[in-house]
């Protein structure tokens, strides 16, 4: 189960768009042209052109839940009306995970480390125009409680600031705020690795509503069905898995105390919020497939059918 065999299911259900289409703004403003339309399909870019002007070897897939309709046959289920009752129930009924080698893992057959970790190299979007610059929107950050070793994944905004450095918008009252915090009164830098791009049930499904301390994994293997493939992270080792089967797969620290203004950042509505406070995140290493494809979240509307 991965974002490619979904995709591979799409029919008509999927727009590849052939030309080169910047990652800064054009992106965005086809999606909204979609939406004025009232189409709402999964989009795949074939050739992002970056903000350098060259075309981008990695293509970008968005909308992957703008239709109800799709992301309820993502789930199996057939009325999108019943998600909530299926998710509830899915989630209930957890199964673990299954813990696979590197050889195994697609996510880590192309790994850079050090200073060929270099984050500018992703067609990573600017989506509105006051943004201070390119946002991983569909990134899962993961950590874990250091007095436990549970894990916790959520999708949390990263501001892209260079080639090794970049935000990272742990919201004060998710579990990853709160495994943050305990390292910084450690005075120990916090381990974190953000994974990009999966099937809409495992993205969907790591977002359970969980207590703390309580790992993801095994809740997301309820919700698609099958136990989730996991491998060691590189720079954490055991300590952070990641999916097998993801596409892009960010790894990094944040030191102590380190901080950084973020923002204004368009939410998906379009509306900015305001300038705020984030972690900031030094990268050591990027993992991939061979032929990776990044997925990001647009600002748009939803299908209401």
């Amino acid at each position: 189960m991965d974002l490619r065999t979904f995709l591979g299911g799409l029919g008509e259900q999927l727009l590849d768009i052939e030309a080169p289409v910047s990652v800064v703004h054009e992106m965005t403003a086809l999606q909204h042209e979609l939406d004025r339309a009232g189409r709402f399909p999964v989009l795949r870019f074939l050739k992002p052109r970056l903000a350098n002007g060259a075309v981008s070897p990695i293509p970008v897939v968005n909308n992957l839940t703008a239709s109800r309709v799709v992301t309820a046959a993502a789930l199996g289920v057939a009325d999108h009306r019943r998600c909530a009752e299926a998710f509830a129930r899915r989630a209930a009924n957890a199964i673990a995970p299954e813990v696979v080698s590197r050889g195994d893992a697609p996510v880590q057959a192309v790994v850079f480390e050090g200073a060929a970790a270099d984050l500018t190299n992703l067609p990573v979007l600017t989506q509105h125009e006051l943004e201070p610059g390119p946002y991983l929107t569909a990134a899962h950050a993961t950590t874990f409680d250091p007095d436990t070793g549970t894990d916790n994944t959520a999708i949390q905004r990263c501001w892209i600031m260079g080639p090794r450095q970049m935000s990272w918008m742990a919201y004060p009252a998710s579990h990853n705020a709160r495994n943050l915090r305990k390292f910084r009164d450690r005075g120990e830098p916090c381990p974190v690795a953000f994974w990009i791009g999966h099937h809409p049930a495992v993205v969907i499904g790591t977002q359970a509503k969980l207590d703390y301390p309580q790992s993801h994994w095994a809740a997301a293997g309820g919700i698609a069905g099958t136990p989730l493939r996991l491998v060691p992270s590189v720079t954490h080792g055991e300590r952070i898995m990641v999916p097998a089967d993801a596409e892009i797969v960010i790894e990094g620290w944040v030191r102590p105390g380190a901080e950084t203004a973020d923002g204004p950042f368009g939410e998906y509505t379009g509306y900015l919020g305001p300038q705020t406070r984030a972690a900031l995140c030094e990268i050591t290493c990027i993992t991939r497939r061979e032929d990776a494809l990044y997925h990001d979240y647009g600002s748009g509307l939803t299908d209401m059918l």
